[in-house]
């Protein structure tokens, strides 16, 4: 079979668009290993977190923890680390210095999850996620869930604390 002038542009056009959803994935996806390993979802530095997520881990993950690249903490964001697992889910709880990564004191925050950030995951077993962030509080929560019943996301609105409870002492 022969390869016409259109035949080659899309293919070039299905390699690329393959290529750039294969960027995009891997800069979607938020996972918990330990306390010292993990990544949630944050905004770029200086936005408000309802304007979207990026992947940012700690400086224990490495390639191959989550797939593709990832963005890491700036140093001194993370103050504290809590990990809670049961047999549906594992979550990490914990405060940041809103300074590290230019969030305001005026951001009330918001809740990340699939249909918030499409295209978005947590990595395997876990099929379901929900994060919250909350600049104001300085307080973060992320869970991974194996079924959708032990990630409430339509109550992410309610904040960390009544959603998913954890340890936010300092």
């Amino acid at each position: 079979m022969l390869c016409t002038k259109s035949t080659l542009i899309s293919a070039l056009a299905l390699t690329l668009a393959l290529a750039l959803a294969s960027v995009v994935s891997a800069q979607k996806q938020v996972t918990i290993l330990n306390k010292d390993r993990f990544c949630i979802f944050l905004p770029e530095e200086g936005m408000k977190v309802s304007s979207g997520g990026t992947s940012y881990c700690t400086s224990a993950i490495v390639p191959g923890d989550v797939e593709g690249t990832f963005k890491p903490f700036p140093a001194g964001f993370i103050r504290t680390a809590n990990i809670k697992k049961e047999d549906d889910y594992i979550q990490v709880t914990g405060r940041f210095d809103r300074c590290q990564h230019k969030l305001s004191i005026t951001d009330l925050g918001s809740s990340y999850d699939k249909n918030e950030l499409p295209g978005t995951g947590c990595t395997a077993p876990y099929n379901h996620y929900m994060e919250i962030v909350e600049p104001d509080l300085e307080r973060y929560c992320l869970r991974c869930c194996k079924s959708s019943g032990s990630c409430p996301i339509k109550d992410g609105y309610k904040g960390c604390q009544r959603v998913m409870g954890g340890n936010y002492d300092l």
